[in-house]
């Protein structure tokens, strides 16, 4: 078994202790690496967060950004579910005028590619079937795309709903 020098620490290690790069073994163990990293991720944070109002003047870019770029996210969607871009931009809002800006089920206002529209659609083809509220597309999804299982539900508060 190999052993190594880590120019660091100074201990001599196991090769298995050392990092590649390529095809060479770097100098430092990771173990050293590791921290001095963590040291420079803090002095960096740190710099920039003394910037007098750094965090803020970043949100508010972000913000502008995410406002003139209305199908940032679009992309990883479409591509989820097997469209282009273009694609998924037009189905998207063929949902969106069909459904009205509204939840299918619950009719609750969406809010246009807010982070609370949730693109539905069935798990085993993949195919899009609607624009849900959060709370309605995780039910769906925890009742398994199941017709039957949220009909036995339905049935079940009904029931709930006559012993009282």
């Amino acid at each position: 078994m190999s052993k190594k020098t880590c120019i660091e620490c100074g201990k001599v290690k196991d090769v298995f202790a050392f990092e590649k790069n390529g095809k060479y073994i770097r100098n430092q163990c990771r173990a050293c690496r590791y921290i001095k990293n963590k040291e420079i991720q803090k002095r960096y944070y740190k710099k920039k967060s003394s910037q007098s109002g750094y965090r803020e003047k970043e949100n508010a870019r972000l913000r502008k950004w995410r406002k003139d770029n209305p199908f940032w996210d679009l992309g990883k969607l479409a591509k989820k579910f097997g469209y282009t871009k273009e694609q998924f931009s037009l189905l998207y809002n063929l949902l969106w005028e069909r459904q009205q800006g509204k939840c299918a089920v619950c009719k609750k206002d969406l809010i246009k590619h807010g982070k609370d529209t949730h693109v539905d659609h069935n798990h085993k083809t993949m195919q899009v079937r609607g624009l849900l509220c959060p709370r309605h597309n995780l039910g769906i999804g925890l009742l398994d795309d199941s017709a039957e299982l949220c009909s036995a539900a339905a049935e079940y508060l009904r029931m709930s709903k006559a012993d009282k």
